[in-house]
């Protein structure tokens, strides 16, 4: 539910519908849950060359169950547009186009990139670690949640600063009504301005 939240209040909007956020919670739940155990099947019920696969499979339920609460979270901004601006911070109108891009990239960054680290690296650390030192017992679950730990707090910053807050998106790809703005010194516009959201 926290993961929910962080989603819902980080949006480029100001208001709270707590109805929508129960469903993006229930979506995530749902989405991971199927994934988790769908994708577990199949792995074991292949060949060798796909059971080794196996450890993704987590890494792909917290993708998808994240992308789908991203997305449906902030459903209203890509129904309704986001406010976009021109580089000196004057309003240029409301854009459907510029929502998907933030939202797109919110994606990439908060849920492709963030969970790289915490989930693909401490089972790669571990065997690793392993093979010159044998942990086990107390020792091993202290070395896995210190890898986890720190993972999660190298990664968290550096996908957050993939994609800046404010980003630049080009005019060509926002719609017709936008293709011939021009800025306050009377030359066409090629790139507007809009919050991206966390």
């Amino acid at each position: 539910m926290r993961r929910a939240q962080c989603n819902y209040v980080n949006r480029s909007g100001a208001t709270v519908d707590w109805s929508q956020l129960g469903q993006a919670y229930a979506l995530a739940v749902g989405v991971s849950c199927g994934i988790a155990v769908g994708a577990r099947k199949l792995v074991e019920a292949g060949p060798p060359a796909v059971k080794r696969l196996g450890i993704a499979v987590p890494y792909a339920a917290v993708v998808c169950a994240g992308g789908a609460n991203v997305a449906f979270t902030r459903l209203p901004e890509m129904n309704n547009g986001v406010p976009i601006a021109d580089a000196d911070g004057n309003a240029l109108g409301i854009s459907k186009a510029a929502a998907v891009t933030s939202v797109t990239k919110t994606v990439m960054s908060r849920n492709v990139c963030l969970p790289i680290a915490p989930m693909l690296l401490p089972p790669l650390a571990m065997a690793a670690i392993r093979t010159v030192v044998p942990l086990s017992g107390v020792a091993a679950v202290v070395a896995e949640t210190g890898l986890v730990a720190g993972s999660i707090y190298g990664a968290l910053p550096l996908a957050i600063a993939i994609f800046p807050q404010e980003i630049s998106i080009p005019v060509a790809s926002l719609e017709p009504e936008f293709q011939n703005l021009k800025g306050s010194n009377g030359k066409p516009l090629e790139y507007v301005v809009c919050n991206k959201g966390l």
